[in-house]
């Protein structure tokens, strides 16, 4: 399954802006939840028990990436 077809990943860059309104500590029904109701998020990310998933809010894609380096 394609979830994005030719269009090219922008890793190394910052692609929107937000806020992050809450981060939640993962339990294994927070996990279970998460693939029964939102399956394509869920194989998107790394949804692991003692993980945190952060809740973000008023997504803006940027018109221009914004390159980044992590530390």
């Amino acid at each position: 399954m394609s979830l994005v077809e030719n269009i090219p990943l922008n890793y190394g860059n910052i692609i929107c802006k937000c806020n992050l309104v809450d981060c939640i500590c993962m339990t294994k029904e927070y996990v279970e939840e998460i693939k029964s109701k939102n399956y394509q998020e869920y194989i998107c990310g790394e949804y692991k028990e003692g993980r945190y998933a952060w809740i973000l809010e008023d997504i803006q894609p940027l018109k221009q990436p914004i390159k980044a380096k992590g530390i």
